[in-house]
């Protein structure tokens, strides 16, 4: 690398940047790649009776809506998304730590490329070879993804994003990109504490 030893370091402190941007969220976003969201303005939102159905193969009539009264998580990620790739085996733990009867836990695969058989072929390759053991919905045409992002905005810094809702349905937290704590990657252990939190106060 050639030049001033002023411009190698802005030319290395530049990349290091990206580096850790790349590593805990696929954005092109200049936000922040990983932050919790002042939840201001969409707390009170009924997000459960809002949001959209999500098809889910062999769970077509699963909604939102008929989960109130159990902790949500809803995950939206994609398998070409090294972070979200990361963050998986944390949400399996997670479906392992808390009893269906209490925490609903659903993914949502967005952005995929590739044929429609392709996409379906990797997405089930991934799903057996991951050890997923809670449903995933691909969002062929990114109109459910759309609706969430209308209800609780997210999906404009990038992906993993996550959202937690409330017994009621409310939004309780968002997080984008893999969750951190003191600069460490800990997306099973700040999810964990976000449901529990939300189960103890019931």
């Amino acid at each position: 690398m050639h030049g001033s030893p002023v411009l190698r370091r802005r030319q290395w402190s530049v990349l290091l940047l990206a580096l850790v941007l790349a590593s805990t969220s696929c954005s092109q976003s200049e936000v922040p790649a990983t932050q919790d969201i002042d939840l201001a303005s969409t707390q009170d939102v009924d997000l459960a009776s809002q949001a959209p159905q999500i098809p889910i193969p062999d769970a077509r009539d699963f909604s939102l809506a008929s989960h109130k009264g159990k902790v949500v998580v809803v995950n939206f990620w994609a398998t070409w998304c090294t972070p979200c790739r990361i963050e998986i085996p944390d949400l399996v733990k997670l479906r392992q730590a808390f009893s269906a009867d209490d925490v609903i836990i659903v993914g949502i695969s967005t952005g995929e490329y590739g044929s429609g058989d392709q996409i379906k072929d990797r997405l089930a390759t991934f799903v057996t070879s991951n050890e997923i053991n809670y449903p995933i919905f691909y969002d062929e045409s990114q109109e459910v993804t759309m609706r969430f992002h209308q209800l609780a905005p997210f999906i404009n810094t990038g992906i993993p994003a996550t959202l937690i809702l409330d017994r009621q349905g409310r939004v309780h937290k968002r997080h984008l990109g893999v969750p951190h704590r003191d600069g460490q990657m800990d997306p099973f252990g700040i999810l964990q504490g976000d449901i529990q939190e939300l189960l103890d106060a019931s």
